[in-house]
């Protein structure tokens, strides 16, 4: 290789890399900017935050996540003998919530308000924010794992989630309930595809 290729590859490379280092950064910026707008810290602890912006603020960290992989498959630090997408140890995983046994990939949810205030709800990427009135329920039918379940009272309580299996297979009871314990207050269930409840 001549002095004169190797500048050029080296130019090349150089190129490459702040193409690949400016396509994951964006969307990480983009994420973090939401988050610092809109997750501080006195939303978080009055439940002060939308169920659309949950639902942007998702969007933005699997945004920043395509970027992240993107810098890594054309990096060399792909050659490195680990991964970043490991999954954590298994005593470093949150603990599961329940587990649902799903039918052909789909789950059922029933939703049971047991407050007396109305409760705002939307399945990310599958409807709109809706709301379900004190002292009723719904059920949610065919929703395919997995799925991430929002939910926030009206009234910005507090909500004690349980959530229990029925016998029926797919199916999946959620109650929600008041609490003036802010560590019991959860704003989400995710279902996984392998059955797997979790909280958050």
């Amino acid at each position: 290789m001549t002095m004169k290729d190797f500048r050029i590859n080296q130019g090349w490379i150089m190129f490459s890399g702040s193409l690949a280092i400016g396509l994951s950064v964006t969307p990480i910026a983009n994420a973090f900017s939401l988050s610092a707008q809109t997750l501080d810290s006195s939303n978080v602890a009055t439940g002060l935050i939308s169920l659309n912006t949950l639902a942007a603020f998702s969007e933005s960290l699997s945004d920043a996540s395509e970027g992240i992989q993107l810098f890594l498959n054309q990096s060399p630090v792909s050659q490195l003998p680990f991964s970043f997408t490991t999954p954590p140890l298994p005593e470093h995983r949150q603990p599961i919530d329940a587990t649902v046994v799903l039918d052909n990939g789909t789950a059922q949810v029933e939703l049971v308000n047991l407050t007396g205030a109305a409760i705002d709800y939307m399945v990310v990427e599958h409807t709109d924010q809706r709301t379900l009135s004190g002292q009723s329920n719904v059920i949610l039918s065919a929703l395919p794992a997995p799925v991430v379940i929002i939910f926030q009272r009206q009234d910005n309580g507090l909500l004690d989630v349980q959530v229990r299996p029925t016998e029926t297979p797919g199916v999946l009871q959620v109650t929600l309930d008041e609490t003036t314990d802010f560590s019991a207050h959860r704003i989400s269930m995710k279902i996984e595809n392998d059955g797997a409840v979790f909280l958050n």
